[in-house]
């Protein structure tokens, strides 16, 4: 078989072609445009090409919604424990004050506890299934806000 009629496999392309960029010292990036003419000359009809990158940006968006849905996740977790523990030392200090033992407030910060460690429990244990619906949820807030701004600046 000549080398013109060899025909690689989609992971050789990625591979042939981004060790060509390397050795043209090329940074690896490419217009949208320069995408679009590199895929013509592929064979690639351009609906195919924008089709492509519209599923790419959508992953990425995604993803990125994820790592922050994840990070606000702890984030709560953290503003919770700190306001158990907060709201413990007071209840703690009440008790004290008003009989000099630990009467009644063990009950109320073991209980307020409990709920602390079952929201610690879904942060640490979330599953994928968990993060692919909160940062579809944030990402549908998000557009419905946006609708909603230019809507207000439109009327």
């Amino acid at each position: 078989m000549s080398e013109l009629q060899r025909r690689y496999s989609p992971d050789e392309v990625r591979t042939i072609l981004g060790r060509a960029l390397k050795v043209e010292n090329h940074d690896g990036s490419v217009s949208l445009e320069e995408l679009r003419a590199t895929a013509r000359e592929l064979g690639i009809h351009p609906d195919a090409i924008d089709h492509a990158v519209a599923e790419h940006d959508a992953a990425a968006l995604l993803a990125a919604a994820r790592m922050e849905f994840r990070g606000l996740r702890r984030q709560r977790l953290a503003r919770a424990v700190a306001t158990w523990a907060a709201g413990a030392v007071g209840l703690g200090a009440l008790d004290l004050l008003q009989g000099g033992a630990l009467e009644w407030a063990p009950l109320p910060v073991c209980l307020w506890g409990m709920l602390v460690l079952f929201r610690m429990a879904r942060t640490v244990f979330m599953t994928t299934e968990d993060e692919e619906v909160g940062a579809h949820k944030m990402l549908l807030e998000r557009t419905r806000r946006q609708e909603k701004l230019l809507a207000a600046r439109r009327d």
